[in-house]
């Protein structure tokens, strides 16, 4: 009967919540006390005592998994039981119990009923105990937050690993000396481990009583089979069902008869301590991954991590065809490879199989998802062994040499194990989890040198630490560039030092995980955090699209240094000129108000090139021409001019823009201001298809100026080149050394006089004005070289107007002004555009 409103008991406290998840570890300890000493070799052993066959083995397995089925009617009762912690608690140990008259079996019981009566009681046992998982999931997944599942069912799973790996040891080296060593009765030494058992299972209930409960919110049931057929419809739950299933028939088929091979006097025939021992090295390798396992699920999501411990899973049954009877330290090291994949892998598909259904199942429903899937896996893992055991006795006889395996039954059964594990993949891969990275991503950052040192880092980093030692921890992980950091270094952006702050933003922008930008974008606009820049520039590290919006903001914001961030991050982020609200931040930042959220703006700008619309370009037009004005700082002329040629393809009044730049550069007396202008009129003329000679006329002020030197020098030369050439056509030539412009220059020649030679040197039939410029340049008299190629051209051979325009403007500079090689390389490349041959010359 369900509890009424007034009895409803009140929601837990945080205090109380975490002291439940404390209890429940220690439960679970001592649970898989229990769990050991009654499961895996004992309880294989114990029915080989009774006589059991390969059959029995089989309906040893099969049946109590069988039972899972009665989850489904649990579930829907759950919500009427009243209390989910005395349904769990009393069923669990009423199961437990049933091994106390279970050890009296060899003692009391006849021969001819003793399997009987055994399964008989193994069946309920595991009935009583199965009805309860649907109840205790339900309890747990209250407990224990979502964002933490993996971590905390890794810790402790670990701790019931350790456990696993300890108590086997000892209670097979008792055992053996009954059955082994012949010291006392074998029956008397599964007794006593079977009441050892029964005291851990007492312990248990004790801790279950002590824990507390949250309330339960799900409601009684009141059409079980609506119920049960919602969660059948979500594809999601059918594809997580199919796989489970499958991999549950892959492993429950063979798994109780990897023991008997080993155990079997006619096979392997190992030590119950052996078997122990190596079963120890299989719950070893699970804990020892646990943590991390837990840690790259919460990380990256439950079915990436999932699909790789799928893959690893596929390994072991494959292994097993090498062990040979009779070679006993060859078996035991190769055992103990396999069950190291094998603990790593298991404890993978156990750990993330569970959170997967947990993220998938709806709350309100959870519970009979959690029975659906334990009575479908559970229905799988009772059939399979059955077939197992059936195959093993029809096979008795198959002995297949392979080389250097000799297949039998139970290896035949070990390759049929595998093939059924890889096709669960083929389900695994239809599942969709919201949020979870690719298989291949997690495997990049599992196998990369940085994973290790990662881990480290982050371990320190939730220590507690003082601000220096946390300020180096940051900067580690933004050196690692790790993305199992991001969680981490989120935290970190509220951290109270705020160096830590500001470095924590920046490795998140280092590490560029998109995961990251939510919380970045809070602190945008934070002015307590006082991170707004730093995490403006993560964001534009990140180019997240998402952020746009939050960017524009910040655009606009009263804090400068924040402005000019969210500006340069826009500039990163493809797509951003198509918002309006950009559109708008970029006009409003275009004030000589303010030089560094202007200069960001243009440089935004000039970011975007071709993606500004027409629209946005017709918008910054004035401001950016009115911030050619030399009363302004020089960084905003500098910028107004790149940001104009940038957007010059856009602007669709690039004639008058033309006239109104020509008209800046006369007026401008700074040598890079003049040059970065001369770069936009020539974008600006190209665009407006202003013909070529009045961009070299405007450009020509600021060549024969010899008060503009080197860099500023050079990028109006190429400013000139674009006037007649195709755009960026002479821009290789302006890195070259000295050899390579040589070089250069003379293949020039050869190409242009059709001889094809390469290299430097008179190509034969060279024509005068040709010759005389390839003597010039040789002899470093660069004014007679460009005088020569200037005299090459015939006047009737102006098929390109814009190449003889420049032609004629490079002798104008060598008039003005000391030139070099790249004036003459510039030279050459227009005499190859005018088109000029042998030919002419005839």
């Amino acid at each position: 009967m369900s509890n009424s409103p007034e009895d409803e008991a009140p929601p837990l406290s945080r205090f109380d919540a975490l002291r439940g998840l404390r209890i429940s570890i220690w439960e679970g300890a001592w649970a898989t006390v229990f769990g050991v000493l009654t499961g895996g070799a004992f309880v294989t052993g114990f029915a080989l005592l009774l006589g059991a066959s390969p059959f029995v083995m089989g309906l040893m397995a099969g049946l109590p998994a069988v039972v899972g089925l009665l989850q489904l009617p649990a579930a829907l009762a759950m919500a009427r039981a009243g209390s989910r912690k005395r349904l769990v608690g009393w069923s669990a140990f009423a199961g437990r119990a049933l091994f106390v008259p279970m050890l009296a079996i060899p003692f009391v019981v006849p021969p001819p009923l003793r399997l009987a009566v055994f399964l008989v009681l193994l069946t309920a046992s595991a009935a009583l105990q199965t009805i309860t998982v649907p109840a205790w999931t339900s309890w747990m997944s209250d407990l224990v937050p979502a964002s933490s599942r993996g971590q905390y069912f890794g810790r402790r799973n670990m701790i019931a690993g350790i456990v696993s790996v300890l108590v086997p040891l000892p209670a097979g080296a008792f055992l053996d000396q009954a059955v082994k060593g012949g010291r006392f009765d074998p029956r008397v030494g599964f007794a006593v481990l079977f009441l050892l058992a029964a005291a851990a299972a007492v312990v248990s209930l004790i801790l279950i009583q002590r824990q507390p409960e949250p309330p339960l919110t799900a409601r009684p049931v009141e059409n079980p089979l609506r119920s049960l057929a919602a969660p059948l419809a979500d594809k999601n739950f059918r594809n997580l069902l199919l796989f489970s299933g499958i991999i549950t028939g892959g492993q429950s088929i063979v798994g109780q008869f990897f023991t008997v091979w080993q155990l079997d006097s006619h096979a392997l025939a190992l030590p119950y301590l052996t078997v122990q021992f190596l079963g120890a090295v299989a719950a070893g390798a699970g804990l020892t991954a646990m943590p991390a396992i837990g840690y790259l699920g919460d990380r990256f999501g439950s079915r990436p991590v999932l699909a790789l411990a799928g893959f690893t899973v596929l390994l072991p049954p494959l292994l097993w065809q090498f062990t040979v009877p009779g070679a006993y330290w060859f078996n035991v090291a190769l055992i103990v490879v396999i069950n190291t994949i094998a603990g790593v892998g298991w404890a993978g598909v156990g750990l993330t199989q569970f959170n997967l259904l947990l993220g998938i199942a709806t709350p309100s429903a959870r519970g009979t998802y959690v029975a659906l899937f334990s009575a479908f896996t559970g229905l799988i893992g009772g059939i399979t062994p059955v077939i197992g055991g059936i195959l093993i006795g029809a096979l008795a006889t198959v002995a297949i040499p392979a080389g250097p395996v000799l297949l039998n039954n139970y290896k035949l059964l070990f390759l049929l194990s595998a093939v059924i594990r890889a096709v669960s993949l083929v389900f695994l891969a239809r599942i969709r989890e919201s949020d979870s990275r690719s298989m291949r991503f997690v495997m990049e950052q599992l196998v990369s040198a940085r994973s290790v040192p990662s881990y480290r880092a982050l371990k320190r980093l939730r220590l507690p630490q003082g601000e220096e030692e946390r300020r180096d921890s940051v900067d580690e992980l933004a050196d690692l560039r790790s993305p199992l950091a991001v969680t981490e270094l989120t935290a970190a952006l509220d951290d109270v030092s705020p160096e830590v702050r500001e470095r924590a933003a920046r490795a998140l922008g280092t590490i560029r995980d998109s995961a990251a930008v939510p919380a970045l974008m809070l602190k945008l606009l934070d002015p307590a955090a006082g991170i707004g820049d730093a995490a403006a520039d993560a964001l534009g590290e990140i180019a997240a699209g998402e952020a746009v919006p939050a960017l524009a903001r910040a655009a606009r914001g009263p804090d400068a240094a924040v402005r000019g961030a969210a500006l340069r991050a826009l500039g990163r982020i493809p797509g951003a000129a198509d918002s309006e609200a950009v559109a708008d931040a970029l006009v409003a930042s275009l004030s000589p108000t303010h030089s560094a959220t202007c200069e960001a703006a243009c440089a935004a700008l000039s970011a975007f090139a071709d993606a500004v619309t027409p629209a946005l370009a017709d918008r910054v037009r004035e401001p950016l021409l009115a911030l050619l004005d030399p009363r302004f700082d020089r960084g905003m002329r500098l910028g107004a001019a790149r940001a104009l040629g940038a957007v010059a393809d856009r602007d669709a009044t690039g004639a008058d823009v033309f006239d109104r730049v020509a008209e800046r550069i006369r007026l401008e007396t700074d040598a890079a201001v003049r040059a970065r202008e001369s770069l936009a009129i020539c974008r600006v003329g190209r665009a407006a298809e202003i013909p070529a000679d009045r961009i070299v006329d405007a450009l020509l002020p600021v060549l024969i100026d010899p008060t503009v030197q080197g860099l500023a020098y050079k990028q109006t030369l190429q400013a000139l080149a674009d006037a007649g050439l195709p755009r960026g056509a002479f821009y290789p030539y302006l890195s070259l050394n000295e050899a390579a412009r040589d070089q250069a220059f003379g293949q020039m020649l050869a190409e242009i006089t059709r001889h094809g030679r390469r290299g430097i040197g008179p190509p034969a039939g060279l024509p005068d004005p040709l010759a005389q410029s390839l003597a010039a340049y040789t002899a470093g008299d660069y004014p007679e070289c460009l005088a020569a190629l200037q005299n090459s051209v015939p006047p009737v051979r102006l098929v390109n107007p814009g190449a003889t325009a420049e032609l004629a403007a490079l002798a104008r500079i060598a008039a003005a002004r000391p030139v070099g090689p790249e004036e003459c390389l510039l030279g050459l490349l227009l005499i190859r555009a005018v088109g000029v041959g042998e030919a002419d010359f005839a």
